[in-house]
């Protein structure tokens, strides 16, 4: 059986699926305007995904609707047209509680901080592991020492700048 209702209000919560869900809360300590969905769930086109890839699958906004105007995010310049080429927009922090996958770049518009090991070349360059360092002269104002250890066949030592005698 199902309904069609051209608007739908849900004062309390909505739940779709079955049990019960601690972190929206039950009885008298519900949370209004919380939402439980057992999933999948999809939100943008209809055709985006061809199977259940996850509980939640969100798509690029797709709604032909005259009012609807594909919002431009900042950042979404930054390799193109301008354009949106996002499918979710966060304001405010993000938290993930378990690995991270992307099948595209990673592009960060700030610093980007890690607290464990900084690796490419699926683990074979490990960023800690390099022994380069450019640090201020100790004796010479305004001069600077840069150090690095290019690894080769043979035990070499290079020198740049000039020798005299």
């Amino acid at each position: 059986m199902s309904f069609n209702f051209d608007d739908l209000m849900v004062g309390g919560q909505l739940k779709t699926g079955q049990g019960l869900v601690p972190a929206i809360g039950e009885g008298n300590k519900k949370i209004n305007g919380s939402m439980f969905a057992e999933g999948p769930v999809v939100f943008g086109t209809s055709t985006t995904f061809p199977t259940a890839y996850a509980t939640v699958n969100i798509g690029p906004l797709s709604n032909p609707d005259p009012d609807v105007k594909k919002p431009f995010i900042p950042g979404g310049s930054c390799y193109g047209a301008v354009a949106n080429p996002f499918s979710l927009a966060v304001t405010g922090g993000a938290g993930f509680l378990g690995q991270v996958n992307t099948a595209v770049d990673v592009v960060v518009g700030g610093n980007l901080f890690a607290q464990g090991e900084v690796m490419s070349r699926c683990g074979g360059h490990i960023l800690s592991a390099k022994k380069n360092f450019d640090i201020p002269h100790p004796t010479k104002e305004g001069w600077r020492l840069r150090h690095t250890c290019p690894e080769g066949p043979s035990n070499d030592v290079y020198y740049r700048g000039r020798v005299s005698g």
